[in-house]
């Protein structure tokens, strides 16, 4: 039955997905994605589990569960929407292991809010190796760019960044935070750097890493987005990418390049939504 008093009805946007990958040397294949989980426009809740997974001898997990949620206050809201991923004792080829890996998207839109607030706390790495490389804990629900959980948020803070080049050179906090943000910018898939928005003409979409800005170990002076391991392949951490009603973050991709060729991530999740009309 229709609501005459409603004007507006909220869109909910959220998905969670636990690992996906695909090999192209010297075989071609696809594994088997797990734990994918949509959450329908009109919200609600869903969850799913998987247990002792194993492709081959590539990729595996002890477990993995995919969660997500929306839900409203009433017919003005606020309306809040998850997405949550969280994998246990994750291994790629005994060269990136983890304890576990936690993604977590959560929205929140008010009826008189020109846009949702989104964050990405709760998400982390626990005991994160890569090669060499051993990462005790890294919190990417805090850092520089966290700290804008609206776009308006973030397009103020690309702009005010730029405007302030010069005359922020004495100041640390500032001259940090700018450091930061040109660590985090991804590059395209053929490696070509693309420049931080300057916050007045932004794009329809920000591409980021959580890595460089990170809250981590005391003992970590500062983390890569990529990290390349002979023999092996590169690790991407921490994709975020920023729209202005929604956000997609991957906790891990891999590229191989080595005897065996291919790809795939781990941890991955979208959140948002929009009121329509």
């Amino acid at each position: 039955m229709e609501d005459k008093t409603r004007k507006k009805r909220y869109v909910h946007q959220a998905s969670a997905i636990a690992t996906s990958g695909y090999i192209t040397r010297p075989c071609c294949d696809l594994m088997p994605t797990q734990g994918a989980l949509a959450l329908p426009a009109t919200g609600g809740y869903g969850s799913t589990r998987v247990e002792g997974f194993r492709y081959k001898e590539i990729l595996s997990f002890a477990s993995a569960y995919t969660e997500v949620a929306g839900s409203e206050h009433g017919p003005e809201g606020p309306f809040d929407t998850l997405a949550l991923t969280a994998i246990e004792k994750l291994n790629i080829l005994d060269v990136v292991t983890c304890d576990r890996v936690v993604a977590r998207i959560s929205s929140k839109r008010t009826s008189d809010s020109e846009e949702p607030e989104i964050t990405t706390v709760g998400s982390r790495f626990e005991r994160l190796r890569i090669g060499n490389l051993f990462f005790e804990h890294l919190d990417f629900g805090a850092g520089v760019i966290c700290e804008c959980a609206t776009w308006g948020q973030l397009r103020k803070m690309l702009h005010d960044e730029s405007e302030n080049e010069d005359e922020s050179k004495n100041k640390d906090a500032s001259k940090n935070k700018k450091v930061t943000l040109k660590q985090s910018g991804l590059s395209a898939p053929n490696g070509d750097s693309i420049p931080i928005p300057d916050g007045e003409k932004m794009p329809h979409m920000v591409g980021l890493s959580l890595a460089p800005g990170s809250g981590r170990s005391a003992n970590i002076a500062s983390v890569p987005w990529k990290i390349d391991v002979p023999q092996f392949g590169s690790v991407y951490l921490g994709e975020f990418f920023i729209s202005q009603y929604s956000r997609r973050l991957t906790m891990l991709r891999v590229e191989l390049g080595c005897p065996l060729a291919g790809g795939g991530s781990a941890g991955s999740g979208s959140g948002g939504g929009d009121t329509f009309p």
